[in-house]
């Protein structure tokens, strides 16, 4: 595959709140670890590094939780086939929003889904 790797997920719950969970790992071709620890605009497309994004939408401004430098993770690859298009793996990485430099953690999280090639 080589190319770019973006995994999402919304979720919008009873209150109606939304959050949204995003990662992006440019020249994916294997399962393995990936460091989630560079600055990053999501932004820019595919001119990223590895990266994963949180944000909350409850009241304006949303805060935009991102990985860097001084708020890493790991995205962890247990599974990546490209012919059966499934992608599974677990992370973790404590999230920064820069306006503020509030922080939040995602722990112990886990995917198995199905993806397109594009």
């Amino acid at each position: 595959m080589g190319g770019g790797f973006t995994l999402s997920f919304d979720r919008i719950q009873k209150d109606e709140t939304q959050s949204y969970l995003g990662f992006y790992v440019p020249g994916l071709a294997q399962a393995g670890p990936v460091a989630l620890d560079q600055t990053a605009d999501p932004y820019l497309g595919g001119a990223n590094p590895a990266y994963g994004r949180y944000r909350y939408y409850s009241s304006l401004p949303y805060p935009d939780y991102r990985t860097g430098p001084d708020a890493s993770g790991t995205l962890i690859l247990t599974r990546f086939d490209t012919v059966a298009c499934i992608a599974a793996g677990t992370f973790s990485f404590t999230g920064r929003y820069a306006a503020s430099g509030q922080t939040v953690q995602l722990t112990e999280g886990r995917f198995d889904v199905r993806f397109a090639k594009q």
